[in-house]
């Protein structure tokens, strides 16, 4: 029987147990069960109001043998992605938050030859069609450093660790200094941030959060914190409300039908 590789699996997770159950219920059938998988996850209290981090930590270990977590007192997402890099092990791992649903297989065989290339220090999975991204004909790039679903090499974001700024939102610190590609610019500058995927292929991955969020009214920036970055509670109507947590489950029930069988 081969031995699975390992590799370490972040998950950024809030309370909601059923958009984390497809979230790991899609990723496993079309991915992860190549591996042998560690999860690192960081559960922050808010969300919904009858679930509590146990049961988001439930969940995690229906899908995983190893999980290593953290339940916070206090809500921060920078603070949640800052620890969760910290514990990773394995060279090459998967940054997953808890809101994305996979749509289609992803090959371990893809992924370890885009990171042959030394120079490569992120593979995304793509919530657009590729086909909106710049290529050289074989590979597609992304523009930086991007938190869809996403393999990352491991001694690159040990350096990015080094300047983490708590106060800031991790996408944004860390893609403000990349050199913007253009078409005269291919082969892009080092080092490159590769999209999974061939040149016109459709997304890979379905942002699951946003109808959530709406259901609830919850933001994930909030600019008045005082203590940087964290998650903040809007104010919506009833009649929007009951709108949105209409439309949110009937979303559900598609994606279960559609990708978690």
């Amino acid at each position: 029987m081969k031995t699975k590789k390992k590799m370490d699996v972040v998950i950024i997770a809030t309370l909601r147990p059923e958009i984390l159950e497809i979230t790991l219920s899609s990723f496993s059938k079309k991915l992860l069960h190549n591996y042998e998988v560690r999860a690192i996850v960081n559960v922050d209290s808010v969300g919904d109001a009858d679930c509590s981090a146990e049961d988001v930590l439930n969940v995690c270990s229906r899908y995983f043998k190893n999980v290593v977590s953290r339940t916070p007192a206090s809500a921060s997402f920078s603070s949640a992605v800052e620890w969760c890099w910290s514990k990773v092990n394995s060279e090459i791992f998967l940054h997953l938050e808890d809101d994305w649903c996979l749509k289609k297989k992803v090959y371990p065989a893809r992924i370890e030859k885009a990171f042959e290339n030394k120079d490569v220090v992120s593979l995304r999975l793509n919530l657009k069609n590729n086909k909106e991204h710049l290529t050289d004909g074989s590979s597609v790039y992304a523009t930086g450093l991007g938190l869809n679903p996403s393999f990352f090499r491991l001694s690159y974001i040990k350096k990015l660790l080094r300047d983490f700024d708590l106060s800031k939102d991790p996408e944004k610190q860390f893609s403000c200094n990349v050199q913007k590609l253009s078409k005269e610019k291919l082969p892009p500058p080092y080092p490159i941030f590769l999209i999974y995927g061939e040149p016109n292929e459709s997304s890979y991955v379905i942002d699951t959060g946003k109808k959530w969020r709406k259901r609830i009214g919850l933001s994930k920036w909030s600019e008045k914190s005082t203590n940087g970055i964290t998650w903040e509670l809007k104010k919506n109507n009833f009649l929007r409300n009951l709108f949105s947590s209409i439309k949110y489950q009937l979303y559900l029930y598609y994606w279960k039908k559609m990708y978690c069988r």
